[in-house]
Order: structure tokens, then sequence, then C-alpha cells
């Protein structure tokens, strides 16, 4: 819980531009590739990114996977020698339905080659940078998406899947543009879009 972090205090000075940068996402033992190298092509806000584990134990207590705790994380980080941590956590939905065209899968054809389905997928995600020195929360930062397409009956499992990968990856790339923003605005610092 982000309220009990345990103040310190404040830093003797604030850190400088480019950060360290270390990057936890909830749920998962390594933070997504395409998160971690969105901010790392921001040299001017970050010369070095480096990935914190955000659950300690691989293992699933029945739906739940334990988190580390937001001091054991700033813990890790100052170890690392990173000035900020950004903790990122979200959710995916996924789902198919039928579509009128639906009748065509009564044929053989129909099934397997016409896009009768429509399938969706929509997501948000969360990011909440936190100062390793003072302990406390510097901002959040979000993003939200949504797609869909059609798809024939028999790939409609593999179609969600699909538009959920892709949907993920976005996702976190607009998280990280968005975290790259409010660094820059905060540093003064103008970036490349």
């Amino acid at each position: 819980d982000l309220g009990q972090l345990k103040p310190r205090q404040a830093a003797r000075h604030a850190p400088s531009l480019p950060l360290r940068l270390a990057v936890a996402q909830a749920g998962t033992v390594h933070p997504e590739s395409a998160l971690l190298e969105a901010l790392r092509a921001q040299p001017k806000l970050f010369r070095e990114v480096v990935a914190l584990p955000a659950a300690p134990e691989s293992r699933e207590l029945g739906s739940e996977v334990r988190q580390r705790d937001p001091e054991e994380l700033l813990a890790l980080a100052e170890q690392a020698g990173a000035d900020a941590v950004l903790l990122v956590g979200g959710n995916l939905d996924a789902s198919s339905s039928r579509t009128p065209f639906s009748i065509l899968d009564l044929t053989i054809l129909g099934y397997y080659l016409i896009p009768t389905c429509s399938v969706r997928a929509s997501g948000e995600a969360t990011g909440a940078i936190l100062s390793v020195p003072d302990r406390r929360l510097v901002t959040t930062v979000d993003a939200a998406s949504k797609t869909w397409r059609m798809s024939p009956s028999v790939s409609r499992h593999k179609a969600a899947e699909g538009l959920s990968k892709k949907l993920r990856r976005d996702l976190l790339t607009d998280l990280a543009d968005d975290v790259a923003l409010a660094f820059a605005e905060r540093g003064g610092v103008r970036i490349d879009p």
C-alpha cells in the first residue's frame, strides 16, 4: 500500500536528469520489454533503466500472486542505485461475440474462412513514480485503450490473444511516453516525440 511508505527526511539535493530509473511491474517477475525499451529510448531523461522483480514468488496463491511491498521495492531500488521507481500495474480484458454473419458458420467455409465473430480487447495501465531518496510518491500516470477486429469463428480465441498482446504492448509504450513527459516537465527538458 503506497499510503504506508515511511517518509525520510528530504533529500539533500534533488537528483538531476538523466536519472537512474528502476521499474517494477505488478503481477510479473520482470517488467515487459516494451516498457523498458520505450523508457531506454529517452537518454536525456534516463541514464539507465533497471528492472526490479515486483513479485518475489512465482507460485500462485489461489488467484493472486504475492506482490512485494513498496518499501521492499524502494529498498531494492536503493541497492541498485536508482533515483526513482516506476511501479506499473493494470488490467486487460478480451472477449468475442457472434455477429449477424455468424449464420455463415453453419458452412465449413464460413466457420474457417469468413470473419463472423467480433473480437474486442480493452485495457488500462497505471504507473506510480516514487522517489527513492525521500520515499514519496512523485506522480502517477495512466493509459487506456481498446481495439477490435473481426475473425473467423475457428480462430476467435487466437485473435483475442493476439489483440491482447498487441494492446498490452501499446499500453505500456503509451505509459512510458507519459512517464517521460512527466519527468521532462519536472526537469525542464525537451524530448523527442
